[in-house]
């Protein structure tokens, strides 16, 4: 809503707000990056610095302040987050940090976690993205030279190299934290449309995969 995709970002401080153990691209301040591919990377492989790196550049966009500071940035996005969440009627839902990784008082009631992928679906751009199985990325680093990455979907029902693909999976979003186990939502292509399923809280991280594919297809019969 905020950003053209094939505009370019610098990355600033705000990837030192950064958790040491999430998941992460390695980008560095002075980087710059088209957001396509930072979308891209939080997406994918989750990635939390590319999150981060989002929304302090949408922030600046909604204070209409370029030089705000990454701090300031990022609380403008995640209130904007949160009046989007309440204008599209989200219950129980308090965003705090941007990347979902566990904050006491950061929660998403599955209701609002299943809004937000119909959203997603509604997007051209997040739907491309959430469908695709690899992609690759480059950026400049601050030194002037160029990288790429190779990204891989952390969902498995979206990958043909794996146990757990299915060919009606659109893809969607994994998640893990501590707290909440291992989580799953994923859209599945049907006749006339798509049917949600979310698994969440398991204990392996393959069940989430495994539980999503077989509740779509004990429920395919009834839509």
């Amino acid at each position: 809503q905020y950003l053209e995709t094939d505009s370019m970002v610098t990355v600033g401080a705000e990837v030192n707000y950064v958790a040491w153990d999430a998941s992460k691209i390695g980008f560095q301040k002075g980087d710059r990056v088209r957001v396509d591919a930072l979308v891209y990377a939080a997406l994918l492989p989750s990635a939390c610095d590319a999150s981060y790196i989002l929304a302090a550049a949408a922030g600046k966009v909604i204070l209409n302040d370029n030089k705000a500071t990454s701090k300031h940035a990022i609380q403008a996005f995640m209130d904007e987050c949160n009046r989007r969440a309440r204008e599209l009627g989200m219950e129980n839902c308090n965003l705090v940090t941007p990347d979902g990784y566990h904050e006491e008082n950061h929660k998403l009631s599955l209701q609002a976690i299943a809004i937000i992928g119909k959203l997603c679906l509604k997007d051209k751009t997040i739907a491309s993205v959430v469908s695709s199985p690899t992609a690759t990325i480059t950026y400049r680093t601050s030194g002037g030279q160029n990288r790429s990455k190779e990204l891989k979907n952390t969902n498995l029902t979206i990958r043909p190299d794996s146990t757990y693909y299915h060919t009606q999976s659109m893809g969607l979003k994994t998640g893990s934290t501590d707290e909440a186990g291992y989580c799953l939502l994923t859209a599945y292509q049907v006749e006339g449309g798509y049917i949600l399923v979310g698994v969440f809280g398991c204990q392996d991280k393959n069940d989430r995969f495994k539980f999503c594919n077989q509740l779509f297809e004990a429920y395919l019969p009834y839509f």
